[in-house]
């Protein structure tokens, strides 16, 4: 984080953005554990009562990133779809039973709810509209090219060599463990994709500014 001049200048004057960025660690890291067979369970408490348990925390990640950001969702939306593509694919990937899995895909259909809840059923219209259209945004053709410069801008001329390491080292990851290549795909990549097919889909009054993907300069770092 001490490396982007875009995180430190957040972290003292858009405190909101890092706790988003503290909320999609915490799910990736979460995730990453049930991939790798050790679910969230807690010592002297039966399993049913440590899988509600999950259930809310899981939840609480999608409710409190959309209260705090509502563009939260799109990584929300990014880690659902990664959830639900694993399920699909079944066990023939997964060493583990996939069931583990079910809990945090769940959460995202909660939290997608409440989302709803909250910006469509709790505020006024005019309220809404004034919000969505006061949201930074940018036009289509510049969005690639100000968000290559905002996550190389550490780097300066170095960038996009760096850039293309990162490429490089995510097909790596491709070729070592395809399941979390798939996931750091989806966490890094996921959130941009949707925020443009929400824009052409007319969901959103434009495309989103570059500042509003921060979330996926973590990963990219990463």
């Amino acid at each position: 984080m001490a490396v982007s001049e875009n995180h430190i200048f957040f972290s003292t004057n858009a405190r909101g953005y890092l706790v988003i960025m503290m909320l999609a660690l915490m799910a990736v890291t979460c995730v990453l554990d049930r991939l790798e067979g050790r679910p969230l369970k807690f010592q002297k408490l039966s399993k049913g009562f440590s899988g509600v348990l999950a259930f809310f925390g899981w939840a609480g990640i999608w409710i409190l990133g959309t209260w705090t950001i509502p563009t939260f969702l799109f990584f929300e939306v990014s880690i659902a779809i990664f959830l639900a593509g694993i399920l699909m694919v079944g066990n023939h990937l997964l060493p583990f039973k996939n069931a583990s899995l079910v809990t945090p895909l769940l959460s995202t259909v909660v939290g997608g709810l409440v989302f709803y809840l909250q910006y469509y059923v709790l505020i006024s219209p005019a309220m809404l509209a004034e919000a969505t259209s006061n949201a930074a945004k940018t036009s289509l053709p510049l969005f690639f090219s100000e968000l290559l410069v905002e996550w190389i801008s550490p780097f300066e001329s170095a960038g996009i060599l760096f850039f293309l390491f990162a490429l490089m080292g995510l097909g790596r990851l491709f070729r070592q463990n395809r399941i979390t290549g798939f996931l750091m795909a989806c966490v890094w990549l996921g959130p941009i994709f949707i925020g443009i097919g929400g824009f052409l889909l007319e969901m959103l009054p434009g495309v989103p500014h570059s500042r509003t993907f921060f979330i996926c300069n973590l990963f990219f770092f990463c």
